[in-house]
């Protein structure tokens, strides 16, 4: 959560910060460890950082044609509209396609509505279908309230080395590509008058993984999805993300360690429906090589 106000306040513009997505897939098949884990952050802030200073991220990008950034924005949002589409959307079977159907109806409805963006009747009407049909399925009695910091961490030598090869090595080409390459260009695309560079992601991404792992957050960057789909429903400066961000320090300082078992109250259906035009936007936007290849922008 602060992480995602940080960045918000340094860019102005709905950047998000997320989880790294190799890393994740890696630490859930293999079970790998919380030190390594968080070594294996810190170990790609300090490549990220490096590759930041001498320039190198800059260089990469002039070396990558626009045709391959674009393809991984479309390749991404092919992988969310499938993810939203079979397996979120039909989780919870007729009654889930139901209610996926409504908030799909309202999006559309208030798609560009600057006074009431979409996002906002979406998420009500989400709590709302959680506070009435899937509250029994929490332990409540398991949930305690109080007061909680995260605890300080301190990566050894060897959590380090061991992080940077199982886990930071086979995510730094998708961080390359997705969060900082593919990112810049989706900046740029919605947000012309910022400029943003490269080497400032490059920064901002070495940055939070420096600093995570000392707090026990686990390794972090950018996305080109997660900005699109802000900016699709209706974020236009870091405010979004500052809300966002807020919201879950407040979560995590109130139920800390038990604020997992709250994750499973809000509806599949609605975050597929979010997915789905995140997915849209990514695509839509993937479209344009084809003035780039072609020179005929109304064909």
């Amino acid at each position: 959560g602060l992480m995602q106000i940080l960045t918000a306040l340094f860019y102005g513009i709905p950047m998000p910060v997320q989880p790294l997505k190799a890393v994740a897939v890696l630490v859930i098949a293999g079970g790998i460890s919380p030190p390594t884990i968080y070594g294996a952050g810190l170990s790609i802030g300090i490549v990220m950082l490096l590759l930041s200073f001498s320039g190198m991220l800059e260089r990469l990008k002039n070396w990558i044609p626009r045709s391959v950034i674009r393809g991984i924005q479309l390749g991404l949002g092919v992988k969310l509209l499938f993810l939203a589409l079979f397996r979120y959307v039909p989780s919870q079977q007729t009654a889930g396609i139901i209610l996926a159907l409504v908030c799909a109806a309202m999006v559309i409805l208030l798609a560009n509505n600057r006074r009431c963006p979409p996002a906002v009747p979406v998420l009500v009407l989400g709590i709302v279908y959680a506070l009435a049909f899937n509250v029994n399925d929490i332990a409540w009695k398991e949930i305690t309230i109080g007061f909680a910091l995260p605890r300080l961490q301190s990566p050894s030598l060897a959590d380090i080395v061991q992080g940077f090869f199982l886990l930071s090595l086979p995510q730094i080409p998708l961080s390359l590509g997705n969060s900082i390459f593919a990112t810049q260009t989706v900046a740029n695309d919605l947000f012309p008058e910022k400029r943003i560079r490269v080497r400032t992601l490059g920064f901002t991404y070495a940055a939070l993984n420096i600093i995570a792992p000392f707090v026990g957050g686990i390794p972090v960057c950018h996305g080109a999805s997660g900005l699109a789909g802000h900016y699709f429903f209706g974020g236009r400066t870091g405010g979004s993300v500052i809300i966002y961000g807020s919201f879950l320090i407040a979560l995590g300082m109130i139920f800390g360690p038990h604020l997992q078992m709250l994750t499973f109250l809000f509806p599949l259906p609605v975050l597929g429906v979010v997915l789905a035009f995140q997915a849209f936007t990514l695509m839509r936007l993937a479209g344009d090589i084809f003035v780039y290849e072609y020179g005929d922008r109304k064909g």
